[in-house]
């Protein structure tokens, strides 16, 4: 049982040192203990009867350990707050991507595939996403050469890893703001372009063409956008700020 003191504090009975959790709502809470025996109180009332009322309410309510505040992820299951619903490795089951110049609207690509990625979102807002195994992502690229608009078909590939944090959702959100602090970043792609000419395959890491301002026929979830879960699916929508115009994609990633 614990009560409320004049002077702001709260008073406690019990046998053991009252105390709120660490992740609750008040955990620097201090409180007064109550001595066991008899405890008077005194009120004036002057000459009209006077009515005293005492209550308590639990530990648990008085923290604030009933309610799980948005910004808050606990990460174990013994913790008041379930998990945030993002949280686990998802695999990808198709990636799009598209891009349009600025300056010519028949200077443009897509492209689509790349199921197979693994993105693992931790407990703490930790994410890893591994390419290792990627199947590759077709494209269809219209380019000018010269004085003529040609279609170039090819497909990349992406190997190695990209890491990040993120703030987490809460345990009840189903769609929100997709944002993520970059990490460390070992992922390369390869190129490989099939017609209208069949050229060798081209090596590229990614932090070499981010600081060029490309991207390989996708957008990489280190990329801000969107995101949405319905079931046991992740939907993702990104924008890569490329040079002539952004581009733009979409992940769709299953959990187990």
């Amino acid at each position: 049982m614990q009560g409320r003191w004049p002077s702001g504090l709260s008073a406690s009975l019990g046998a053991g040192k009252c105390q709120c959790p660490k992740d609750s709502d008040k955990p620097d809470a201090k409180f007064k203990a109550i001595t066991q025996g008899n405890v008077w109180v005194g009120r004036t009332g002057g000459l009209a009867a006077a009515k005293l009322v005492a209550t308590g309410t639990s530990l648990a309510d008085f923290c604030g350990t009933s309610n799980c505040k948005p910004h808050r992820i606990i990460a174990t299951p013994t913790d008041r707050c379930p998990l945030s619903p993002l949280i686990g490795t998802w695999t990808s089951t198709k990636v799009t991507g598209q891009w349009h110049s600025r300056h010519d609207a028949a200077f443009n690509y897509t492209a689509q595939g790349g199921a197979g990625v693994q993105l693992t979102i931790a407990p703490k807002g930790a994410v890893t996403v591994n390419y290792n195994g990627m199947a590759r992502m077709n494209y269809v690229n219209n380019r000018h050469v010269g004085s003529q608009n040609i279609k170039v078909n090819g497909h990349d590939t992406l190997l190695g890893t990209q890491t990040g944090t993120m703030q987490l959702a809460p345990n009840n959100a189903v769609s929100g703001a997709w944002k993520l602090t970059p990490g460390r970043n070992s992922a390369s792609y390869k190129d490989k372009v099939t017609s209208p000419w069949s050229l060798p395959e081209g090596t590229t890491t990614l932090a070499d063409a981010f600081a060029k301002g490309i991207t390989p026929y996708l957008v990489t979830p280190m990329s801000s956008g969107t995101w949405s879960i319905s079931g046991k699916t992740l939907s993702l929508t990104l924008t890569f700020p490329s040079n002539d115009g952004p581009t733009t994609g979409t992940w769709r990633l299953t959990r187990k």
